[in-house]
């Protein structure tokens, strides 16, 4: 099978990041993977044009400017069709004006998104808590360790690991914004009240336990049962070099290839 790895004007070193997941993808056993870098930033995009169909699955590792309505709508085309795509870390602040591509991602941060955007999401007393209240969309704490609750322990990215463990020393996005359309969250870590973010200078809102997974996104179908054919997006906000994201796209590449082999 194989996978497409789409990198470049990103401010979040990228050059180091991509063959990380390259490796990441590779070590599964199931994907050769190409990588296409796109042109710098302020460069003309019209030309910049992946064959998106080519690909059982398409990562991200990626930010910057917008891509030309002609690939927007490849794009779309792909995932409709049933194609997944990984979004990786900081490609969860990619192309806040365009809608579809929202809605694939389900929660985003940055790019100055207003609340209109959709709600932020928290975990309270065991469910999902939307929060359509004012405010900016994307905040970040500095590397730390978080405990990660484990929400869902029958899923396959999820099954088998302990229900509480220690994530190494990384970021943790919170706040994120988006449509919120049939979204699953697999775990969740705790941001205090008191946390304070090293973007947009602001604080927690409140005492929520904030989402830091929130794979299986889609605005066009519900992928929760993860059925095969169906179109599949994942968000991974953490770090290349931690375990959970090596577990969360090795995991995932896995759920792509067998729902490719039992539509065959």
């Amino acid at each position: 099978m194989k996978a497409l790895l789409l990198n470049g004007q990103s401010h979040h070193g990228w050059l180091a990041s991509s063959p990380l997941v390259k490796k990441i993808l590779e070590q599964t056993g199931l994907f050769s993977v190409d990588v296409k870098t796109r042109p710098p930033k302020g460069s003309d995009m019209s030309g910049f044009r992946p064959e998106f169909e080519a690909y059982d699955l398409i990562v991200l590792d990626d930010g910057g400017d917008p891509w030309s309505d002609s690939t927007n709508a490849a794009f779309v085309d792909y995932i409709s069709a049933g194609g997944s795509v990984a979004l990786f870390h900081h490609s969860c602040q990619l192309f806040p004006q365009w809608q579809e591509f929202n809605e694939i991602m389900g929660l985003a941060g940055w790019g100055k998104r207003p609340a209109s955007v959709g709600p932020r999401l928290y975990w309270r007393d065991g469910e999902v808590v939307r929060d359509t209240g004012p405010g900016d969309a994307g905040d970040c704490l500095d590397l730390r360790e978080n405990q990660i609750i484990v929400r869902d322990p029958a899923h396959p990215i999820t099954k088998g690991l302990p229900q509480k463990w220690l994530h190494a020393a990384d970021e943790l996005y919170f706040n994120l914004r988006g449509p919120a359309k049939n979204l699953h969250v697999l775990a969740t870590a705790y941001v205090e009240p008191q946390a304070q973010a090293h973007y947009n200078d602001s604080v927690s809102a409140a005492a929520n336990t904030s989402p830091c997974y929130l794979p299986w996104t889609t605005a066009r179908v519900d992928v929760s049962t993860l059925p095969s054919g169906m179109s599949r997006a994942v968000h991974q906000p953490t770090l290349a070099q931690t375990l959970w994201s090596a577990l969360a796209l090795s995991r995932h590449s896995s759920a792509v290839a067998n729902g490719r082999r039992a539509a065959t």
